[in-house]
């Protein structure tokens, strides 16, 4: 081992608490870390594969994050990141300041408020990835939308539901964080988890604020949002399943759901005449409508909207394009939120053969909608709701492996 740490050109550190507590590792990194001990020659490779706890030496290092990434898209990360080119432009950037700069996607540099110190943002945001690109105009307009001032989801204009919405609403949540543009502060909440108890932690432990446990639940939650700090709040709840489910604690302003309506129509009017009634952003633009609705558990107005998106979409990009496989998915989820389980089975059965025929079984978006598939199986069977799905051997077979297992 010794020679073969001494001879290495780079030591790649796979990290998990079971790494960080054998014996026999810590030679092993230790022998590139006193090589290159600011990482400047990349001689010390680590990755993160489970959730752990850096500290000594390893505290302040960067490192690879793998955590809860799909296993394609990982090794995609993976060989990005050990690159042994570090990527440079072909020119010297501009000062930030300057004005031929541009600024960046949320304005000149002018009108953009000055950075913070993280630490004056309460805030308990999840790791972000260490790799985030391409998505620079679906962030500009999340913060358009965000900047309505009123509750929103992060919705198809931000790519296929359940794709990349998390990863996104933390980089979102990051880049505004170290902008100050939430003073109030910045919750993530897990919408599968218990909502209620989150709320009242982040309270205590990041807002200070001291709670009577005299008090019910829910009464406590309601203690939070009435004495929240002052400022412009960010809530962000992950992975929400049916509006039902969040509607219980969410803040006491709901009616700001009728300040936002307005604005999607609008933009639904513009895009309708300037591009045309059948063009694919007007489809996009139809299901944003339509999430907004579902979030209220408007499921009635909503499903038209998606009905008609999907129309579009196949009329204009053929019925085996992956935009189709988004709106399938995305009326599958509507479906799903109903109970409507027979009719979001076939949906989410042709949107998985698309994307295998189209993208391949290991690309991103194939895998996180065969994730979405295979929820959805769990919930009809925990609802009992078996018999409503149908004989397709794909269906039946990955049924019999759930209720066995």
């Amino acid at each position: 081992m010794q020679k073969a740490a001494s001879e290495a050109e780079r030591t790649i550190a796979v990290l998990s608490e079971t790494y960080l507590n054998s014996a026999f590792t810590a030679p092993e990194w230790a022998a590139a870390f006193v090589q290159d001990p600011t990482g400047e020659k990349g001689l010390l490779i680590p990755v993160r594969v489970k959730e752990c706890q850096l500290s000594g030496l390893l505290r302040p290092i960067v490192y690879i994050d793998l955590v809860d990434v799909a296993e394609a898209e990982a090794q995609n990360v993976l060989l990005r990141s050990l690159s042994q080119d570090r990527a440079k432009p072909d020119q010297k950037p501009r000062f930030p300041g300057s004005a031929a700069s541009g600024g960046d996607s949320f304005g000149t540099a002018s009108h953009r408020p000055k950075p913070v110190f993280p630490p004056n943002i309460p805030s308990n945001l999840p790791s972000a990835g260490t790799i985030f690109v391409g998505r620079e105009q679906d962030l500009e307009d999340l913060h358009t939308l965000v900047q309505t001032k009123a509750p929103i989801a992060i919705s198809a204009v931000s790519g296929m539901g359940g794709i990349g919405k998390t990863e996104l609403a933390t980089q979102y949540a990051l880049q505004q964080r170290d902008r100050g543009t939430y003073p109030g502060g910045i919750c993530w909440l897990r919408a599968r988890e218990d909502l209620s108890t989150q709320i009242v932690l982040f309270a205590r432990s990041h807002l200070g604020l001291t709670i009577s446990e005299d008090l019910e639940l829910a009464e406590q939650v309601a203690h939070c949002w009435h004495n929240w700090h002052p400022g412009e709040t960010l809530i962000v709840f992950d992975d929400v399943q049916q509006y039902e489910n969040i509607a219980s604690v969410l803040p006491p302003q709901r009616e700001r759901y009728k300040e936002v309506e307005p604005l999607y129509h609008r933009a639904l009017a513009i895009g309708e005449q300037q591009l045309g009634v059948d063009h694919p952003t007007v489809a996009t633009w139809l299901n944003n409508l339509a999430e907004l609705y579902s979030v209220q558990g408007r499921y009635a107005e909503a499903e038209p909207l998606l009905l008609w998106a999907l129309e579009i979409s196949e009329a204009q990009l053929g019925a085996n394009h992956p935009d189709v496989a988004t709106r399938l998915n995305n009326l599958a989820g509507l479906y799903d939120s109903q109970g409507r389980y027979a009719e979001a089975e076939p949906l989410l059965l042709r949107a998985l053969a698309i994307l295998f025929n189209s993208l391949g079984t290991d690309h991103p978006n194939s895998q996180q909608v065969w994730q979405n598939f295979l929820t959805f199986l769990s919930q009809v069977i925990q609802a009992g709701q078996t018999a409503q799905l149908s004989d397709h051997p794909l269906t039946q077979d990955l049924l019999r492996q759930m209720q066995v297992g």
